[in-house]
């Protein structure tokens, strides 16, 4: 085929149950969103799809680059059951799978990460080929119980050529027994398992051939971020790469106006991350950013750069100046900065974006299922105030994780994520007092911004009284 996938041609064809466009190569079209097209997504009908043995190229770079998808189309497939994607260059993780999906096939795709969205999401899968990826973890204690097997209709499960540790567990294999009818995987899982055939045995691969090998994964960890590329206007300095920055450095927040760095969330030359390319019009470079860090748009909300579609309005440095977004996609960079500043914004490649990350893909954040008024922008800035308190207090230092993560971000970050993984009602209570008690800090600091000179001689004094008090209490 040529070009992309085109929209317009599944837009009427609400009966249509069965797509193969595999065996062919197609344009990226200047985002995921537009490379799958939304009107091929909603296909109400569709139950049946084919993707293998596709590629998807970028037509803006000669020659043409290839370009890999990820799977997160799939999520808004709604009445698929059968989905087979073998040997599609694909990337990224495993995602929530649609309820009405029973067979799905991703046979030597390059996918990475764990097993765990098959036992979270509403999917019970009868047959799964996911072997001849770089899938890592266990297999999931509860696999065989999310999985939709009968003596009647017996499951299919292929593991095999991934780098997954541990052996099958025991819930899976009491499963096996009688529901199973194929059940692969590597040495690790099968030693002394319940496993049905062993890794070429399984006949998926010729060992003359071996599993597919893939150029490796980004390195899993916590990373919000701009790549050491990017950069930012310091005053007295000009346009500074970012891996340049140091503490102190004045940096452009917004129109006009500089506020110095007092702090980085994350600076690491070393560290690799996948960043969302955000290409814009006009000759500004692209926004490298990671993809639940925040960016500003129009109306002057921040959203997670994720939720960002080609078409979208950004803010820049230029008062009463929008960017419209012409294409974005993911790119692996090395070295992982974050400046913070005191407004907790910053610009970036002429694009105001926020110092912090987003949870949950959202800009808003949800307890349970139930969204909040409260934006990610409102609440990180929020919490953020006992930092930069204590620094405008001195109080404390500048140390990092061997990842590069300030301590002062990488214990709240562990928390928040714990909290969020609670149920709705204890995730209320921690966040409502957690909230309570930064807000009195926020307010603090609001003060100390307002009235400085009065602030500081008033903790001074304050201090003297005190003091004073217990001199005269000393026994004599």
């Amino acid at each position: 085929s040529e070009g992309p996938i085109r929209g317009e041609a599944f837009a009427t064809l609400e009966n249509l149950k069965s797509v193969n466009i595999g065996d062919n190569i197609y344009d990226w079209a200047g985002d995921e969103a537009s490379t799958v097209p939304p009107e091929f997504v909603a296909l109400p009908s569709l139950t049946f799809l084919q993707m293998t043995n596709m590629r998807f190229l970028d037509p803006t770079t000669e020659p043409k680059d290839q370009y890999n998808m990820t799977l997160s189309f799939i999520e808004g497939m709604n009445s698929l059951d059968t989905a087979w994607l073998d040997n599609t260059r694909l990337e990224g993780t495993l995602p929530a799978l649609p309820a009405s999906l029973n067979s799905f096939s991703l046979l030597g795709c390059g996918i990475w990460g764990g097993l765990l969205s098959l036992t979270t999401g509403a999917a019970r899968l009868n047959k799964a080929w996911l072997n001849g990826n770089q899938l890592t973890g266990t297999v999931p204690s509860n696999l065989g119980a999310r999985m939709d097997c009968s003596t009647e209709l017996p499951c299919l499960l292929y593991l095999e050529g991934n780098q997954l540790t541990g052996p099958m567990p025991p819930g899976l294999c009491s499963n096996h027994i009688d529901n199973f009818e194929s059940l692969g995987g590597d040495l690790a899982q099968c030693d002394g398992s319940c496993c049905t055939c062993l890794e070429f045995d399984c006949g998926n691969f010729s060992p003359n051939e071996g599993f597919p090998v893939f150029p490796p994964p980004p390195p899993a960890g916590f990373a919000f971020c701009f790549s050491g590329s990017s950069l930012v206007e310091v005053q007295g300095k000009g346009a500074i790469k970012m891996e340049d920055l140091v503490l102190g450095d004045a940096v452009q927040v917004s129109t006009d106006k500089y506020e110095p760095i007092y702090s980085f969330g994350h600076k690491s030359v070393k560290s690799s991350a996948i960043f969302l390319q955000i290409a814009t019009e006009g000759s500004r470079p692209p926004l490298e950013i990671s993809p639940d860090h925040m960016v500003g748009i129009e109306g002057g909300n921040y959203i997670p750069a994720s939720l960002v579609k080609k078409g979208d309005r950004l803010l820049t440095a230029s008062e009463n100046q929008l960017a419209v977004v012409t294409s974005i996609k993911p790119v692996v960079r090395n070295g992982v900065f974050a400046p913070f500043t005191v407004s907790g914004t910053l610009v970036v490649n002429g694009i105001v974006a926020s110092n912090y990350i987003a949870y949950q893909g959202s800009e808003y954040l949800k307890i349970g299922k139930i969204e909040t008024p409260l934006s990610y922008q409102w609440v990180a800035h929020t919490f953020n105030s006992v930092h930069r308190l204590a620094v405008s207090l001195e109080i404390g230092g500048e140390t990092y994780t061997a990842e590069g993560v300030s301590q002062w971000v990488d214990v709240p970050h562990q928390m928040m994520t714990w909290v969020l993984e609670q149920h709705t009602l204890l995730s209320a209570i921690l966040i409502g007092l957690a909230l309570a008690v930064v807000s009195v800090a926020r307010l603090v600091e609001m003060i100390i911004m307002a009235h400085p000179t009065t602030t500081i001689v008033g903790i001074l004094i304050g201090l003297g009284m005190a003091l004073h008090r217990l001199n005269r209490m000393k026994p004599i």
